[in-house]
């Protein structure tokens, strides 16, 4: 990937996207958007909860008029935030590393799990 601050190995990387814990749910929960924003900061709306979970009276009369209700939000200023890990592993563990085991891969996948759980408990805390 050109135009990247930080050079990208194309096995690792294979090794972090094939890498799952099924366990999770934070992705479920809150799902990502993608990289859809052009920048750090944004805007978008809130709505109080409690609107669309309040049981209004819903009769009617035959020649009466329904009662209304209003849904109301505000606009909130937010700003993305950036996450990583980084594992420093001494080129002399490569180089000794037994057949059969890669610590830079090991490394990713471990690094990739700790982020993931730390994104679990990021959303587990933004929704109690």
């Amino acid at each position: 990937m050109s135009g990247q601050p930080f050079p990208v190995d194309p096995q690792l990387t294979g090794v972090v996207i094939a890498y799952g814990n099924s366990e999770l749910i934070a992705d479920r929960v809150l799902p990502r958007s993608g990289p859809n924003l052009s920048k750090k900061e944004f805007k978008y709306m809130r709505f109080d909860f409690a609107q669309m979970v309040t049981v209004p009276d819903t009769k009617v009369g035959r020649k009466g008029e329904p009662n209304e209700v209003e849904f109301t939000g505000e606009e909130v200023d937010a700003s993305t935030k950036d996450y990583g890990l980084d594992d420093v592993i001494p080129q002399d563990d490569i180089d000794q590393a037994p057949s059969g085991y890669d610590p830079r891969a090991f490394a990713a996948q471990g690094l990739m799990d700790m982020i993931l759980l730390d994104r679990e408990k990021r959303v587990a805390d933004r929704i109690n």
